[in-house]
């Protein structure tokens, strides 16, 4: 019989190396009902939501709301919130690991129980895990209810 070489080229094994190490991101959406909470309540009266409920009672210094991120790498990452206020001109801070970053707001959706999007926030980011926080600090005001977290991927 004709003998088959099954040795694997040098070309593909590197190849299946780095696909193994590369990591692919995928845009995110993570719930507020499942991150860190303080001095803020799971709101289930206001669907149609994302999940299990929004976070509400979201209306004084001091109360916020931090996910754990995990980014595959290093680059600048979009985040924006999903939010429903019958509240004028709210603002909210953003930090990472502690520093503040800067600070989302938006207008009025008209209804506790209608959704929009804020502007996103360009937000450098090293690979790894991070503590993204959503913070009423003494700056900010209104009260607002926040249904998830959007982490969008770096662009080429």
């Amino acid at each position: 019989g004709e003998r088959v070489d099954r040795r694997v080229p040098h070309e593909v094994v590197a190849a299946l190396a780095r696909s193994r190490t590369e990591s692919v991101c995928v845009a995110q959406r993570l719930e507020a009902e499942s991150a860190v909470l303080y001095r803020v309540q799971v709101d289930r009266n206001w669907a149609p939501y994302s999940g299990t409920g929004v976070i509400g009672w979201f209306d004084a210094v001091g109360d916020s709301v931090t996910w754990n991120v995990t980014v595959p790498t290093a680059g600048t990452y979009r985040l924006s919130w999903r939010y429903a206020t019958t509240r004028p001109n709210w603002t909210r801070s953003v930090e990472v690991d502690g520093v503040r970053v800067g600070s989302v707001g938006a207008g009025s959706t008209t209804a506790w129980n209608r959704y929009a999007d804020t502007v996103p926030l360009s937000v450098s980011l090293s690979a790894g895990t991070h503590q993204v926080t959503l913070a009423y600090r003494s700056t900010d005001r209104e009260y607002i209810n926040i249904d998830y977290l959007s982490v969008t991927c770096p662009t080429a």
